[in-house]
């Protein structure tokens, strides 16, 4: 998942890592949203926990990936990362809780400090944080946008200046206004994520 070389493929590379969503422990919050299986929680703890591959890769892999599919080129790339990144978040979610996976990444951050001033690429952690600081900003800064939008439109509605206008202007406005409450509403839920991970990252890595 992790290797360009073994699956060039970046799209198919992020749909490897939405299949470790799925093996997630079926525990039931308003952040993981996983199919129903007949695959036991305590097997899928076991799974994250023991396999000593994933605890010396998997952290790795996922900053990789994530950074990866910003590069995508395609046409609905905006709407594409982040229907990739948002499994990954359950799955980076999930394993900084345990013990070993947070090992590997104050790896990768000591690396990079380690790194950044001698060598001509960024860190791959340096990218991932860089990558959510900026994919904060951006979705919280549509959100506010949107919600202005929404607002004046609700006011022009109940001000019934759609009132006056032509049928076919009034449906525009009215799918317009739905729009713009639609992605408010993706903008900010997206924007939670991005700054949940943020925080979830930096309470056990302070540096760099």
């Amino acid at each position: 998942m992790g290797s360009d070389q073994l699956v060039k493929n970046p799209h198919l590379r992020a749909h490897l890592a939405e299949a470790l969503n799925h093996l997630l422990p079926l525990i039931k919050t308003p952040h993981a949203q996983q199919p129903n299986s007949s695959v036991s929680t305590d097997r899928r703890r076991i799974l994250f926990e023991t396999n000593q591959f994933a605890q010396r890769f998997l952290a790795q892999s996922l900053l990789h990936v994530f950074v990866e599919i910003e590069f995508t080129g395609s046409t609905e790339q905006f709407e594409q990362k982040f229907s990739y990144r948002y499994p990954m978040y359950n799955v980076l979610e999930h394993v900084v809780k345990i013990s070993q996976y947070q090992a590997s990444f104050r790896e990768l951050a000591d690396k990079a400090v380690a790194q950044h001033s001698s060598v001509s690429t960024t860190p791959i952690f340096l990218k991932f944080i860089n990558m959510l600081l900026n994919d904060s900003i951006f979705l919280l800064d549509e959100a506010l946008q949107c919600l202005v939008k929404v607002k004046d439109g609700e006011e022009a509605k109940r001000n019934g200046e759609w009132d006056s206008l032509p049928e076919d202007e009034k449906k525009e406005a009215e799918q317009s206004h739905s729009f713009n409450e639609q992605m408010a509403r993706s903008h900010n839920f997206l924007g939670n994520e991005t700054v949940r991970a943020l925080h979830y990252i930096t309470e056990f890595i302070k540096q760099p």
